[in-house]
């Protein structure tokens, strides 16, 4: 009899399917209280097809740690390039901190889960190597805005850098909170990211 086989794209819907599962579970639950049977009858797939992509739930987390962090530099990289001025490619960067899909805010809600942590530590050069590479095109867009002179020219292109992307993760993590410490208002957040912009315009 013969063997059949998912082929790529089944696979890849699978694996997708389990991700999403995986997250949520672990939302409601908690990492350590999700057992992978659970995972996968919310995902619908069997056991097995759980066990040949994810041998465990350290696996799971890796993987959308690393789907987090694809996600995030696919909109850095986007939005920090589109914009038709640096100050608007860095308005338009700020806004996604605050307009989350619910996919997206799932996903990053286990990410920030302190019971997470730990076992993230295993996948740290992953994480810095995006805080890096997010930091690089900003510090591109500052210098493009220095030089048209649309940006102050007495800014620290290295520390501002880091302190928009500290920015950006900040209101990100509030945005996905299921209990923010503050609202973000009628207008998003608009005021907040209008004020940085105007800082550094100057």
């Amino acid at each position: 009899m013969p063997k059949f086989k998912l082929d790529k794209r089944d696979s890849a819907d699978a694996r997708t399917r389990i991700l999403d599962a995986a997250a949520k579970a672990f939302v409601a639950h908690g990492y350590s209280h999700t057992r992978l049977s659970e995972i996968a009858k919310i995902a619908g797939v069997s056991r097995s097809t759980l066990y040949e992509n994810f041998p465990g739930k350290e696996q799971l987390l890796v993987a959308i740690n690393h789907q987090v962090i694809a996600e995030s530099l696919a909109v850095a990289r986007d939005t920090l390039h589109a914009g038709p001025s640096a100050a608007e490619a860095i308005r338009l960067w700020l806004r996604t901190s605050v307009l989350l899909t619910d996919r997206y805010r799932t996903l990053l809600k286990i990410m920030h889960s302190d019971e997470v942590q730990p076992s993230l530590l295993i996948d740290r050069e992953a994480t810095m190597q995006s805080i890096s590479d997010a930091q690089k095109w900003v510090r591109q867009v500052l210098r493009r805005g220095i030089k048209s002179g649309e940006l102050r020219a007495d800014i620290s292109i290295n520390r501002t850098a880091h302190s928009l992307q500290s920015i950006h993760y900040l209101l990100t993590k509030q945005a996905a909170a299921d209990y923010p410490l503050f609202e973000f208002g009628a207008d998003a957040g608009e005021l907040a990211i209008d004020l940085v912009i105007r800082g550094l315009q100057g």
